[in-house]
């Protein structure tokens, strides 16, 4: 079965003849992306057959292949990458021509959580990648290929609500009224130059002449009675202490 090392060993020899060639381009790329042995790249136009050579030249034995855009889409892994007119890329799921569309079946005898899994990885897929497409057009990719594996209508319709759901934002109003903060309030650092009457414009005897500057966290429970105050509040009451 080999070692479990050839993938990590396979992958540095991979990322060492990419810089190696890319160190002898006479110019610069500005997106460079890899997967395993996938790479997409940026390059200036008419220089595919400059950059495939480079690459092939590099370590014989591995041999690189190139697919450039046409009609400004280049497919890349499971999505298709589409250059707009602006020059901005955007995605969407793609799919090969000879894919048979085919996943866990609902029919199956599998338990019926795996069956869910798949369709909630599917429909995250879908709209996850896909940034050019109304929702209308989304749901209606995700319906056509989960129904061909005779997953129901009703389901299919829950689980997009739920993945809808959860992604959508809600807004301030609701968080400030269903998420109330934990933190307790810091008081800040520099006090303000005319205080209100709910703040105290004397500073505590031990910062004096110090300004108007107080710790940034600071106790706001009321303070104990000092040493002198509780003896005194003792005689008053007849309790003797110990000395």
């Amino acid at each position: 079965m080999g070692s479990p090392l050839s993938p990590i060993a396979a992958d540095i020899v991979l990322d060492s003849v990419i810089s190696k060639a890319m160190s002898f381009l006479p110019f610069e790329t500005t997106i460079s992306k890899k997967y395993v042995d996938d790479i997409f790249m940026t390059i200036p136009r008419d220089s595919g057959q400059l950059i495939l050579n480079t690459f092939n030249n590099i370590e014989p034995r591995l041999q690189f292949t190139l697919e450039i855009e046409e009609n400004g889409r280049l497919p890349f892994l499971d999505m298709t990458v589409i250059r707009k007119p602006d020059q901005t890329l955007t995605t969407e799921w793609y799919a090969k021509q000879i894919a048979s569309g085919r996943m866990l079946n609902y029919t199956s005898f599998h338990q019926p959580k795996h069956k869910i899994n798949v369709a909630n990885n599917f429909i995250h897929r879908v709209c996850s990648l896909t940034n050019n497409k109304s929702i209308s057009e989304i749901t209606k990719i995700i319906h056509s290929h989960l129904q061909s594996n005779n997953y129901p209508m009703q389901l299919i319709n829950r689980l997009l609500h739920l993945y809808t759901s959860k992604t959508q934002e809600p807004e301030p109003s609701a968080v400030t009224q269903s998420q109330p903060s934990c933190q307790h309030p810091t008081q800040p650092a520099i006090m303000p130059a005319n205080p209100t009457p709910t703040q105290s414009a004397t500073p505590p005897p031990d910062q004096q002449n110090q300004g108007n500057i107080i710790p940034a966290v600071q106790n706001i429970s009321p303070s104990s009675p000092s040493q002198p105050e509780i003896e005194k509040q003792d005689r008053e009451l007849g309790v003797g202490r110990p000395r």
